[in-house]
């Protein structure tokens, strides 16, 4: 016995190649967003793609999507970016030291 699902079409396609009809299906399938969604898939050359699928009673569509993995080397890169800024001295930091050292009897009124 073969089933509905099992006849329909499937169809491999990106975003931006859906018709009107099939975004606005698409915003109405994941009003909240499609992060839960996404699933891997690894084409016959080895490269990995993103999609999420989106039906219609006639086909099945993966829709590819970008997304951007968090990469560790990513996260070091960025750290390495705004170290210099994050050690510069503050000049503020050093008057509330300056401030604090001024007043020895916090808390003992």
């Amino acid at each position: 016995m073969i089933t509905e699902k099992e006849n329909k079409k499937r169809i491999l396609t990106s975003y931006e190649r859906l018709s009107e009809e099939l975004r606005e299906l698409f915003a109405q399938t994941y009003p909240l967003g499609y992060y839960n969604a996404v699933l891997p898939l690894t084409k016959p050359n080895g490269e990995q793609i993103y999609v999420v699928r989106l039906e219609t009673p006639e086909v099945s569509y993966l829709v590819k999507v970008d997304v951007k993995v968090d990469d560790a080397g990513d996260l070091e890169e960025e750290e390495t970016d705004n170290y210099d800024a994050e050690n510069e001295p503050l000049e503020a930091a050093d008057q509330f030291a300056d401030d604090k050292e001024d007043d020895d009897s916090y808390g003992d009124d």
